[in-house]
Order: structure tokens, then sequence, then C-alpha cells
């Protein structure tokens, strides 16, 4: 659950601005258990934010996504700083259709629902991508940076 202080999503363990000119998606279909989704203004980019319970490490979370749902892994695991918090993230797709995604997991301790785990994921639609994927370039987008930059990761573990 998250409230909403001067334009910033805030829940018990992140909080981040939303991204710029993207719209808020609420659809509890969409999650598993507690997200927001962000839909780009021409529909080709969806960014998520979810919230998991008893999930586990963070790197094997990642590999274990990815072998679940039969994706490509496009580099390596990673890690990435987020404030004074390092995240585990990776580029993956279709094997075929080039890198589509990215993904940053977090682990903290478990809040009051329960949750210890939080998965923040860029999506560029498959209508938009091309034979080697750019999800690179939607990365570097200024809205798309601004909105990793503000992550600030909270519950330490």
């Amino acid at each position: 659950m998250f409230r909403i202080f001067n334009g910033r999503f805030i829940g018990e363990n992140i909080s981040f601005d939303p991204p710029e000119n993207y719209s808020l998606i609420v659809r509890r279909s969409e999650f598993p258990y507690d997200g927001v989704m962000f839909i780009s203004s021409d529909g080709s980019v969806k960014i998520t934010v979810c919230f998991e319970r008893d999930a586990v490490e963070e790197e094997q979370s990642l590999h274990d996504f990815i072998e679940e749902n039969d994706l490509y892994l496009y580099g390596d695991v990673f890690t990435v700083k987020r404030g004074a918090r390092t995240a585990w993230a990776a580029y993956y797709g279709f094997e075929l259709g080039g890198a589509g995604a990215y993904k940053e997991v977090f682990n903290f301790y478990k809040n009051t629902n329960l949750e210890n785990q939080v998965t923040v994921t860029v999506e560029l639609l498959r209508w938009r991508r091309t034979r080697t994927g750019n999800i690179y370039e939607v990365m570097d987008l200024p809205q798309v940076k601004n909105f990793f930059e503000s992550i600030a990761y909270h519950g330490y573990k």
C-alpha cells in the first residue's frame, strides 16, 4: 500500500517519484500481491513495482524468474546502487526477440504485510521491439532514468 506525499509514492519499504508523463494503472489482477503499474503515453513502455512475500535471495530470484518463464538472460545479473542500498538487476527477453525488459530486485525485512521483496520491472511492449531489441534505449530515456534515480529503499536488511 502506498500513500502519496508531495507527489511521491511512499510505501513501507520503498518510495519513488512516478515517471513523468506516464499513466498510473492499478489492477489487482496484474499483481500476485501488492503493486502499481505505469504505462507510457504512447503505450509502448510499462513500468511495474511489485511487492512479494517469502521471496528468496535477490540474485537467485532473478535467475528463477528467467528460467521459470523460458526467458533469455542478456548479459550477467549485476548489482546497481539505489541511494544507500544495492539491488540485483538484469536485462532479459526472448532469445530471438532481443532484450525487451529490465528488472531490479531488492530484499528487505518483512513489513506489516509480510512482504520482503520489491521488484521494479521495465518492459518494452513486443510491438515496439526490433529484432535486436532496444530496452537499453528505454532505460536511457530521461523520465525512466529520473524514476530510477528517485527510488529509495527502506526497511534495511
